[in-house]
């Protein structure tokens, strides 16, 4: 279970390798109005199984993928008013913001069909966690 947005979607139709494909990812998740921006958190990344394929054929693992949005996806200062730098963060942050803030809150799974889309899913951030339970069959 996962507080979130509704899925933003990702197109990259283009895209023929991984460096591609998580340069386009990364532009998609920079935006400023999102909770992630300014408060943190879980977020997920859901990528359809062709980016998927592309992405693991270069030999990227789930915590290379997570490493990389980490230092890239991260939103230019001048895409953020002086009010609300310092309303958000309470001061001007050193340089661009990081969508994810560290490695860990990402989350990554592999769905849906044919088609080079993939979703990103920005949460209320902050202290809200996602929740995973073991269902019993009966």
């Amino acid at each position: 279970v996962l507080a979130g947005e509704p899925p933003h979607n990702i197109n990259d139709h283009s895209g023929r390798s991984a460096q591609d494909i998580l340069t386009i990812i990364s532009g998609a998740i920079s935006v400023t109005g999102a909770n992630n921006a300014y408060t943190g958190g879980e977020t997920l990344l859901a990528l359809g199984p062709e980016h998927a394929a592309t992405i693991a054929g270069d030999g990227f693992s789930k915590r290379e993928i997570r490493e990389w949005l980490h230092q890239n996806a991260r939103i230019p200062l001048e895409r953020y008013t002086h009010k609300t730098m310092m309303e958000r963060f309470q001061k001007i942050p050193d340089g661009p913001v990081p969508m994810v803030v560290h490695p860990d809150l990402l989350m990554i799974i592999v769905l849906g069909g044919p088609g080079k889309h993939s979703s990103w899913v920005p949460t209320f951030g902050g202290s809200t966690h996602s929740a995973t339970r073991e269902i019993q069959r009966v």
